[in-house]
């Protein structure tokens, strides 16, 4: 590691000289919770609009790039879950009643 350069960060090519390296230091990633609220709010829509099959293109491409494949099985694994009970239920109430 350079003299004077900090213990933490990657060191990445100086993109002037090939000869030295400067330190990129690492941001820890800090959530907001707005930013926190909006991914859910875009999950649950995006699960309910494949439900319906009505998803615009632009939010499958955002779906796409940002979005966590293993948090859209498991909110679709969960939704079709509670779709199957809720039908059932209705279903044993019908014929109850």
């Amino acid at each position: 590691m350079a003299a004077g350069a900090p213990a933490w960060g990657i060191v990445v090519p100086h993109p002037a000289r090939r000869d030295r390296k400067m330190v990129k230091p690492l941001k820890p990633k800090i959530q907001d919770p707005k930013e926190t609220q909006t991914r859910l709010k875009n999950l649950l829509q995006s699960v309910l609009a494949a439900a319906l099959g009505v998803q615009s293109n632009k939010n499958r491409e955002r779906d796409f790039t940002e979005g966590n494949p293993g948090a859209f099985i498991i909110a679709g694994v969960l939704f079709t879950a509670v779709f199957v009970a809720s039908v059932l239920v209705v279903v044993q109430l019908v014929l109850n009643g």
